[in-house]
């Protein structure tokens, strides 16, 4: 990470840290690298659950002709609009070392929208399921419903990374769920 970038990081504080992080991610930067970036370090699911409580973000609007002021503004732009570092820009030495897992027999096909839809519908009742529930408390019901689900999907080629998203959990979590 660029160190005006770090400073700027520094500067920032509240609402405006946890968009100028979306805005890095969105541009390519890990999450881990944005955690080591802040003063004192972060851990990478802090800036996680930073990133992912933010609104989502409103459609870029086109931008339209405005008229020249006569006089110059005084104020500067905010720290949070500068424009996004690139981590592609960036020299080898000061990209982190991200190492990226594939499997090559998992293809990223994507799941389809009614199955997805039913999985963000099931993960949050499911999320509520304990040991000794009993076998007609929804929450046991759906975590079931989620589990069979899931494993079906993941036989199908769904890949668990996507599995986990749709879920709104980590990966560890889903995986856990899928392989059993």
């Amino acid at each position: 990470m660029p160190a005006a970038e770090r400073e700027l990081l520094a500067a920032l504080s509240g609402r405006d840290l946890h968009a100028r992080l979306r805005a890095l991610s969105d541009a390519g930067w890990s999450l881990s690298s944005l955690a080591e970036a802040l003063d004192p370090p972060r851990p990478r699911t802090t800036i996680r659950s930073w990133i992912t409580s933010l609104p989502p973000l409103p459609p870029t609007p086109q931008p339209q002709p405005q008229p020249q002021p006569s006089a110059p503004l005084k104020a500067g732009p905010s720290p949070a609009s500068a424009p996004v570092p690139s981590p592609h820009a960036a020299p080898p030495a000061e990209r982190s070392a991200v190492r990226r897992f594939s499997s090559p027999r998992r293809s990223r096909r994507g799941i389809a929208l009614k199955h997805a839809q039913k999985i963000a519908e099931l993960a949050p009742v499911a999320r509520r399921h304990r040991p000794r529930t009993s076998p007609t408390n929804p929450a046991r019901v759906a975590n079931e419903s989620l589990t069979r689900l899931t494993r079906e999907l993941y036989s199908r080629g769904a890949s668990i990374p996507e599995l986990a998203e749709a879920a709104g959990v980590t990966y560890r979590a889903m995986r856990r769920r899928v392989r059993g």
